[in-house]
């Protein structure tokens, strides 16, 4: 196969597709020897592909051959990755309920010999099958405090996350929809027939994606289906959170006194620490834009497509000064709730510590949010909210490609995506309202209803200091510092 990309991936999702059929087939979750019949025949079906794959698919998938240096068999590159991803699972699996994991896997590393480190050098990248890894730096392995408890594995020339226990195939999904609105954000058609308020304006809104590949397994020592269990590889993206952020730049009282939550010192800073920055003659302004474009697009794209549990852990600040969101675990609208109340009742992730000058309760002295910059302050927030309301056009324009791509994944037994979920989809994008049109009624009219309770709501997250808001962070921030405190 000369697309060595395309068989990559081919495997890895077809291997997914085995591991779930097989832990079915385990803990007898089907209910008529007719379904058990259709399952075995599309795992069979599955692993006749996959066993083709691996013997015709070139060098990159089959070649076994002797080394002229050691007499050890050389495998080829997918049969490198299967073995690291094994091992990978069985550190993972020991150690993890140890609070010293980390220093465990490194020792299973160094002394076991049933892991050997040579498996973890000179592997091709999982998400970027371009790119051979080098050098492990083990010192740097670390466990993030998050939930899942997810760990950052380092080589010289990049990082890769490896996360139990999420579907990540939602993620893989969220982040398509993303670039499906960013190439929609960024084509020719949407620069003709501007609008005079829209002459000078680009609709290049900096967006931030990364790659994701769900890799489960079924663990066969446990005969149920409780033995098939999440795993999958994250791309590591360069930046801050906003936790981090608030943590080290914030005021005292943080998010409640310093009005930005860290971030315009955060980006005031950046341009100062990174030497690269002064080379390239990078200044604040071109942060501060940076921000503003990523800012509209993931607005409105948190708000199309629903995605929820937005911490301030899930939110990061990129290096470029750009804004983003990670783990789409929840989306479509589904809200965690504590106790019976909805943790998120709001619908963007914004406040006027985002965009607008506003003033310390408290205080006298005014609080210089993050597009409080410089003499263009309101210019920029003008900019920003036409950019928010050019982009969800355009999103409605594009709207047949988002659902397609929803609907075409129903069926894939995701843990957030049935047909009764993607109604909240049809509300944003108009999809209910055809059944009430009146005769001659046309979506042009559907579109403008819907733009302009778009720009309501705008109107009233910008002006809106946003306390539910800044309590969900505080609240995240202080069950995070518990668990750190005692070690959960």
């Amino acid at each position: 196969m000369s697309n060595r990309r395309f068989a990559h991936f081919l495997y890895w999702h077809l291997r997914r597709e085995c591991e779930q059929l097989y832990a079915n087939e385990l803990g007898n979750e089907v209910g008529t020897p007719y379904i058990a019949n259709s399952q075995q025949l599309e795992r069979f079906f599955f692993t006749v592909i996959m066993e083709c794959l691996l013997k015709f698919g070139g060098q990159y998938c089959y070649n076994p051959h002797r080394d002229e240096k050691t007499p050890e068999l050389v495998r080829s590159h997918l049969y490198k990755q299967t073995r690291f991803w094994n091992q990978l699972i069985s550190l993972h699996n020991e150690n993890m309920h140890y609070p010293d994991a980390i220093e465990r896997i490194k020792k299973a590393l160094t002394e076991n010999k049933e892991y050997k480190k040579s498996d973890w050098e000179c592997l091709v990248n999982p998400l970027e099958p371009e790119m051979l890894l080098i050098h492990l730096k083990m010192d740097k392995m670390k466990m993030f405090s998050s939930a899942r408890k997810p760990i950052l594995l380092p080589w010289a020339n990049g990082s890769l996350i490896f996360k139990e226990g999420d579907d990540l195939r939602q993620d893989v999904l969220g982040l398509q929809i993303i670039r499906c609105m960013d190439t929609a954000w960024k084509s020719r058609r949407s620069h003709r027939n501007k609008k005079p308020e829209r002459e000078n304006i680009i609709l290049d809104l900096n967006m931030t994606t990364y790659q994701v590949l769900a890799t489960p397994k079924c663990i066969t020592k446990d005969f149920s289906l409780e033995g098939f269990r999440q795993y999958g590889f994250i791309q590591m993206v360069p930046g801050e959170t906003l936790s981090s952020i608030n943590e080290t730049y914030g005021k005292t009282m943080g998010y409640i006194r310093s009005g930005t939550f860290g971030m315009k010192e955060f980006l005031d800073g950046m341009s100062v620490k990174n030497p690269d920055y002064r080379h390239q003659n990078v200044t604040n302004e071109h942060l501060y834009w940076a921000f503003m474009n990523s800012l509209a697009g993931s607005t409105v794209a948190t708000f199309v497509i629903g995605i929820r549990d937005r911490h301030n852990d899930n939110i990061m600040i990129g290096l470029q000064g750009e804004i983003f969101h990670i783990d789409y675990g929840h989306i479509l609208d589904h809200r965690k709730k504590k106790l019976g109340y909805d943790r998120e009742p709001h619908e963007f992730i914004l406040t006027t510590d985002f965009v607008k000058p506003g003033f310390k309760k408290g205080f006298r002295e005014a609080v210089e949010q993050v597009f409080a910059h410089g003499p263009d302050k309101d210019v920029i927030r003008k900019i920003f909210l036409e950019k928010c309301i050019w982009a969800y056009e355009r999103v409605l324009e594009s709207r047949h490609d988002l659902k397609l791509r929803f609907l075409m994944l129903v069926n894939a037994d995701l843990p957030e995506l049935k047909y009764a979920d993607l109604q909240y989809l049809d509300q944003k994008l108009g999809y209910d309202m055809s059944e009430h049109d009146e005769p001659g009624h046309k979506w042009e009219q559907n579109k403008e209803v819907l733009v302009s309770a778009f720009r309501r709501k705008m109107n009233e997250y910008m002006s809106n200091r946003g306390m539910r808001l800044i309590m969900n962070f505080i609240a995240h921030d202080v069950r995070k510092k518990i668990k750190q405190t005692l070690k959960i």
